[in-house]
């Protein structure tokens, strides 16, 4: 066999480079994984959250514009001026339009080709929770407040408190509960005459107080809701990012290690047995 002067140094080079690719798979690595994973699963949540919000703002303007045509003269009983069946279209179409402008963005966000900045989120939310307070105030300018206050455009915010989980963060469903209880009261102190004494109960402070604060307290439950789901997410990125680590450290390892043109045939030595007589 002939003597390689240099084998000791290959063997320790090779050595720190096994323990440099060892290094390169560490807890940090994992954390990168995670970090990834959820900010692709929150993308899909926020895609999913807006094309859930455009299909209820689509089907509520089919409803009510089909509504309006079909029970023209039974709404416009309740109207103190003429309502066209083109007035939904006027409140809820541009709404609907920047809904799908969302939708379109995302879809390209989750695809790679866009990102969006973080304040995108917030101001989303702002944008989203203003269209119930605009139903409000346009509502009020047909008709009665107990209508207006005591009807189903009120019931909409609602609707933002609950898709809001899917942003997967605390702050932004809270933040939805915030915005919806402040608008709604806002309109409300806009539109009627608020009091502590007043001469209809619509009028009432308490009232509209008490609206706001379940409102308020809906988009705190959300939240958790959504920290709860952003947890379990987190949790089960970083099982697949370790169980990911492990195979590839141990894969690499473990790996056998073939010359060229070395066959990997197992060949089985030949036993004579000897017979004796």
């Amino acid at each position: 066999m002939s003597y390689d002067p240099h084998g000791g140094k290959r063997r320790a080079a090779a050595a720190r480079v096994r323990r440099r690719d060892n290094r390169g798979t560490t807890g940090l690595e994992v954390v990168d994984d995670t970090n990834t994973a959820l900010y692709v699963e929150t993308l899909r949540s926020e895609r999913l959250r807006s094309g859930v919000v455009a299909a209820v703002l689509a089907a509520i303007l089919v409803v009510v514009t089909a509504s309006f045509a079909v029970f023209h003269d039974g709404i416009q009983n309740f109207a103190s001026k003429p309502v066209g069946p083109e007035q939904p279209v006027y409140v809820i179409g541009p709404f609907l339009l920047y809904e799908t402008v969302v939708l379109i963005l995302l879809s390209r966000a989750v695809a790679g080709k866009f990102r969006p900045p973080a304040f995108a989120r917030y101001a989303n939310a702002v944008v989203e929770t203003s269209l119930p307070s605009v139903i409000l105030l346009v509502v009020s300018g047909f008709t009665e407040p107990a209508v207006v206050f005591g009807g189903s455009p009120s019931l909409l915010y609602f609707v933002f408190i609950v898709a809001a989980t899917l942003r997967l963060n605390f702050v932004l469903p809270m933040l939805t509960g915030v915005l919806a209880a402040a608008g709604y009261l806002a309109v409300a102190a806009y539109v009627l005459p608020l009091s502590f004494a007043p001469a209809a109960p619509i009028e009432s402070v308490l009232y509209h107080a008490g609206r706001a604060l379940v409102m308020l307290v809906a988009g705190v439950v959300a939240g958790l809701v959504a920290l709860r789901l952003r947890r379990t997410l987190v949790r089960v990125n970083e099982q697949k990012a370790a169980r990911k680590r492990v195979t590839s450290l141990f894969g690499r390892t473990s790996r056998p290690r073939w010359s060229k043109g070395c066959s990997t045939k197992i060949h089985r030595p030949k036993v004579r047995l000897a017979r004796f007589a």
